[in-house]
């Protein structure tokens, strides 16, 4: 139930999410496609990390020298050479990042001319390439150049202790523990001289190969579209932005409006009977008197007829009297209907037109309107004179009259208490039609003299404040509130077709 609540409050006000949407999008589109559009060219680089060993310590090692060189690239002495390169003012956006589980990285460059884009991350790469081993090692002394110097050191220390060992052998007679001592010299000079080449080597070996840790795997090419912006990811975005905005907005409007939009939200403000359910006609030409023609609404006024029997049966009422709070809730048109279809029960009924200001019942039964109420409460007539017969049997009305100033002093009159008696022995129901609460005070001034009071509600009409106040002014007139009928009913969620005929669901 709480879904369906919110679906109606969305469908009442779908305007405001179609004009939300359409607003947004039209912004959105309008944007998308005045911005300037912007190219990316990518060139993808491999930083070798000369190791084939699966250790933490290489692991960590490979790791470390990849996070460097992704900062030597955007450091602030290859931007420079890139903009002397390319005699720019200033670099494009560069971004450069490292793919997971591989040696390789991105050069991502970003600007509105294209061929700029693809020349600055090839350029970059470039500098990356000859300049990054000595961002990496530094300008001072390799370790390669430090162990030659060890290494030339110890061959001239071999040398010279084979010339010692040498002359040693040539003297006669021999000197054997010379000899021993000086073959021990130069089996030690040896060993540091193996040592410290094969050290050599290593490091030389490992210096050749990170003088060429960087190469260029990818160069970058010419976009083929734009990257920014993304049309579609935007219109998208758009879209979904605008529909929960205006659904939003819709929450916001549903709670600033006190307007009573359902027959639920009626009975909860008003706290009271309901008796019927008029339906919706919108078009003016389907409002024809008597609606028997119409078999939604001869079925609804059919439905408020016994319901209303029932409750005129159980506490013998014969006076009754119809407002509502406020103008336009169709008051004189279900008066009208109601006092028809009462007659059709073969009761006598004389309805009264008390709207001494803006009349219409005279207009719905097309009678006179020459003499009427009035003329009777101003003493220029008596009560037979103003009775008029209509064309439907049982049905009589009394109409407004010639019109007057004082309407309010001609209703609290005795006169008018005089009238419900003299009207009592002519017939066998009243029914007393008076203009809206809110607007004027008549239907108070009436309400204690009747037996019962029906009030008329508009659905999506009328505001819950004005419900209240309309209520109110009645109870403190201590009249007799029997129950609501609801004007305006939504036919398509209140009735269905069974073998043909229009009936309303039970």
């Amino acid at each position: 139930m709480e879904l369906r609540k919110y679906i109606d409050i969305i469908l009442r006000r779908i305007w405001v999410v179609v004009i939300t949407v359409f607003v947004t999008m039209a912004v959105v589109t309008a944007g998308t496609w005045l911005m300037t559009p912007s190219y990316t060219a990518t060139a993808t680089l491999r930083i070798a990390t000369a190791s084939v060993s699966s250790s933490y310590q290489d692991y960590q090692f490979a790791d470390r020298l990849i996070n460097t060189y992704i900062i030597i690239a955007t450091s602030q002495p290859l931007l420079n050479e890139l903009d002397k390169q390319l005699n720019l003012s200033q670099p494009p956006k560069i971004s450069v990042q490292s793919i997971a589980n591989t040696e390789l990285i991105t050069i991502s460059v970003e600007d509105h001319d294209p061929n700029l884009a693809v020349s600055a991350a090839n350029t970059l790469g470039n500098i990356l390439i000859s300049q990054g081993s000595e961002f990496y090692s530094g300008s001072g002394t390799s370790p390669s150049e430090t162990l030659k110097v060890q290494v030339d050191q110890a061959e001239s220390d071999l040398n010279q202790a084979r010339i010692s060992y040498n002359q040693l052998l040539a003297k006669s007679p021999p000197d054997q523990a010379g000899i021993a001592s000086a073959g021990k010299e130069v089996d030690l000079k040896q060993q540091i001289y193996s040592t410290l080449l094969t050290q050599y080597e290593q490091v030389r070996v490992k210096e050749a190969v990170q003088a060429n840790l960087v190469s260029v795997v990818n160069p970058a090419t010419f976009p083929e579209r734009p990257s920014k912006p993304n049309k579609l990811l935007y219109l998208g975005l758009g879209l979904v932005v605008s529909l929960f905005a205006g659904i939003g907005l819709v929450l916001i409007f549903e709670n600033l409006d006190t307007t009573l939009y359902s027959s639920e939200q009626i009975l909860a403000v008003a706290r009271l009977p309901m008796l019927g359910r008029i339906p919706n006609k919108r078009n003016k030409k389907d409002r024809k008197f008597p609606m028997d023609g119409d078999l939604y609404m001869s079925e609804a006024f059919l439905k408020l007829r016994t319901n209303l029997l029932k409750t005129i049966e159980d506490h013998s009422f014969r006076t009754l009297l119809l407002t509502s709070a406020i103008r336009g809730e169709g008051k004189s048109t279900i008066a009208s209907n109601l006092a028809y279809q009462l007659a059709q029960t073969g009761k006598r009924v004389i309805l009264i037109d008390g709207d001494l200001r803006l009349s219409s019942v005279h207009k719905i039964l097309s009678v006179s309107n020459k003499l009427g109420l009035s003329d009777y409460l101003l003493g220029r007539v008596k009560v037979d004179e103003v009775i008029q017969p209509t064309l439907y049997p049982n049905l009589n009305v009394i109409t407004r009259g010639r019109e007057t100033n004082e309407p309010a002093n001609l209703l609290s009159s005795e006169k008018m208490k005089t009238l419900f008696k003299e009207l009592l022995m002519r017939t066998d129901l009243i029914l007393f039609d008076t203009p809206s609460i809110i607007e004027i005070t008549d239907a108070c001034i009436i309400a204690p003299l009747v037996e019962g009071v029906l009030l008329v509600v508009k659905r999506a009409f009328i505001g819950k404040e004005k419900l209240e106040a309309a209520i109110e002014q009645l109870t403190n007139v201590k009249a007799n509130l029997i129950g609501l009928i609801i004007n305006g009913e939504n036919i398509h969620e209140n009735y269905y077709r069974y073998r043909g005929y229009s009936a309303k669901k039970e």
